[in-house]
């Protein structure tokens, strides 16, 4: 799918109206000028920062690495720097042969504006470079930049060099420099590009003064270089933060994993649960048969256990035999308990359908070691107040279900 590339300069942040070039590999397919909402949708949206809006330095920076970090590395080049360090974004390119450091400086108020413009119409820049990066050098030969006010030199070195061309149409003196200082490395010839309609290189000039071949390569177009090696400008504060679309794209396998976790576990919640009930289901329908069994009689079983208790208890009670619920079998099974009560501590007891309410005049706060030693023989107990200064307390004692 092409890629749609935006020229990023002057004229852009100021009118709102970028000159965009839709690409799709080597061919440029349209060309156009639009404001950021109106721009062509590509694959993904790449600016190039014009020649004329960024300066590349060499500089020795001081203070070692910490000094190249970006943020740091705009104070550290602070000499150098036509506006203050926080008004500039600075990439750092590398260093020369000689260990001097290369940047690139472009002014963030620019690139500011440019991206705020593009924000606000719902596009994101996936890749800055600077149009300097974009110019290819044929090996043996040098590349010059040609523009109406000056230009920029690319030699094997890889960096561009910032030329004044002067108006007498003279060899640019930086080139005379660079060709003395080439040595061994002097190029077989120069290619002349021009980026806009009013340069115009004496070229013939140049090649008599110079000593070699010069010729006018053609006319620059920005959109043809090769930006997807270029150095990439969105670094530090620069560098786009992610939607939320990015965000759970990177979150699709962590969540994938998370959701596949409760999948199981719910499976295995669901499976004990079922394995319960199918347990309790086996024991309830057990007991019913044990009581059928016992009492082939009785028409309903609603509660087994409860049905066997209390038909136990009318058994023994005909045969002469207290029940484990009468009154004297549940008074004797607390009288251990109640043999440790303070004197006129217990004041009645009541007996009712099988349980045995203790009356009590002792304070709330004194009964939970009571209720503890009751319940560790076997016994449920349910404490009620009633009202009665003397009687407090009233437990309901009976047998645990």
């Amino acid at each position: 799918m092409a890629h749609l590339l935006l020229l990023l300069n002057e004229d852009a942040a100021r009118s709102g109206v970028f000159t965009w070039a839709l690409r799709d590999g080597a061919r440029v397919l349209r060309r156009g000028q639009g404001t950021a909402s109106d721009l062509p949708h590509g694959e993904g949206v790449v600016g190039v920062i014009a020649a004329d809006c960024l300066s590349v330095m060499r500089r020795r920076v001081p203070g070692g690495r910490a000094a190249l970090q970006v943020g740091v590395l705009g104070y550290a080049l602070e000499d150098g720097l036509l506006e203050e360090p926080d008004d500039t974004h600075v990439l750092r390119l590398g260093e020369d042969a000689e260990g001097r450091t290369l940047a690139v400086v472009v002014a963030r108020p620019l690139l500011a504006t440019l991206i705020g413009a593009l924000s606000a119409a719902g596009r994101t820049l996936a890749r800055i470079v600077a149009e300097t990066s974009l110019a290819a050098v044929k090996p043996g030969r040098w590349t010059v930049l040609a523009a109406a006010d000056g230009g920029w030199l690319f030699t094997a070195l890889g960096y561009p060099v910032s030329v004044d061309i002067p108006p007498d149409g003279s060899a640019p003196t930086v080139l005379r420099i660079a060709l003395a200082e080439a040595g061994t490395g002097r190029p077989d010839g120069i290619d002349v590009w021009l980026r806009d309609a009013g340069a115009h290189p004496r070229v013939a000039r140049w090649a008599v003064e110079l000593g070699l071949e010069v010729v006018t390569a053609g006319s620059w177009d920005w959109a043809m270089g090769d930006w997807s090696v270029a150095p990439d400008l969105r670094v530090g504060d620069l560098r786009p933060r992610p939607g939320w679309q990015e965000r759970m794209r990177a979150l699709r396998v962590p969540l994938a994993v998370l959701g596949l976790v409760g999948v199981v576990h719910l499976l295995g919640v669901l499976g004990l649960l079922g394995v319960r009930s199918l347990e309790e289901r086996d024991l309830r329908n057990e007991a019913v048969a044990l009581f059928r069994e016992a009492f082939p009689e009785a028409t309903a079983v609603v509660d087994p256990v409860l049905q066997m208790r209390r038909q136990m208890g009318g058994l023994l009670r005909a045969a002469g035999e207290a029940g484990a619920e009468d009154f004297l079998a549940l008074l004797g099974r607390c009288s251990p308990v109640l043999a440790q009560l303070p004197p006129q501590a217990l004041r009645g007891l009541e007996y009712r359908q099988g349980r045995l309410s203790l009356v009590l005049g002792l304070p709330e706060a004194a009964t939970g070691d009571l209720r503890g030693r009751l319940e560790a023989l076997g016994l449920s107990v349910g404490l009620e107040t009633t009202g009665d200064p003397a009687t407090a307390l009233r437990l309901n004692v009976g047998l645990r279900s």
